[in-house]
């Protein structure tokens, strides 16, 4: 069983970014990679038949993931707007057409919320992993390391640190709608920010 989810951890988590890194994937096609891939986390996920609650999807604690993540965009919306105004991030809008912003906020976000926190989290309960620092750490390194194909230390810095953020919430809460409400506002802000 171990051997078959470490498998699984790797063609999900690692193998895909480390083929774009070295230019086997076209790096144009990210996006395109990552619906396929998170989309084949959701048939796993329903192949294994895990329970809606183990995902973080069920509404027992929607409010509570809600309210904590609600105070988190406003802490990051307030930190990024003092940063633009003291010119320490762009001050140029990056021009992107609506759709993508629609992809982003309506397909991409709830996808990698749903990769990297629900089924993510419910992978390490079938490694045993129970400690919630390991849990924690593990999330946002493997979070952190999707973004490494951007190629940008600051990216990786705040996608860590963030990532760290989420799973905690996400182990506290084990509610997926507020880190993915958190997502689309922090990563929103971080692109046309030009971050990312």
């Amino acid at each position: 069983m171990f051997y078959r989810l470490g498998v699984e951890f790797l063609a999900i988590y690692i193998l895909p970014v480390v083929l774009i890194l070295f230019g086997v994937l076209p790096f144009e096609y990210r996006f395109v990679y990552l619906v396929t891939i998170c989309s084949g986390t959701i048939f796993l996920a329903n192949a294994k038949n895990y329970s809606i609650e183990s995902l973080g999807m069920s509404v027992k604690n929607i409010r509570l993931g809600i309210k904590y993540n609600l105070y988190l965009s406003l802490v990051f919306l307030i930190f990024f707007l003092i940063c633009w105004q003291l010119g320490m991030i762009g001050r140029e809008f990056i021009p992107q057409h609506i759709g993508f912003y629609l992809f982003y906020v309506f397909i991409s976000c709830p996808l990698q919320e749903f990769t990297y926190r629900s089924y993510l989290f419910r992978l390490l309960d079938d490694f045993g992993v129970r400690k919630s620092i390991w849990r924690v750490l593990f999330n946002s390194f493997a979070f952190c390391f999707l973004h490494a194909i951007y190629e940008d230390s600051l990216t990786l810095v705040f996608t860590f640190a963030i990532g760290v953020v989420w799973a905690s919430i996400y182990q506290r809460t084990r509610s997926v709608y507020g880190v993915c409400l958190s997502h689309i506002v922090f990563g929103t802000i971080s692109i046309a920010a030009g971050l990312v």
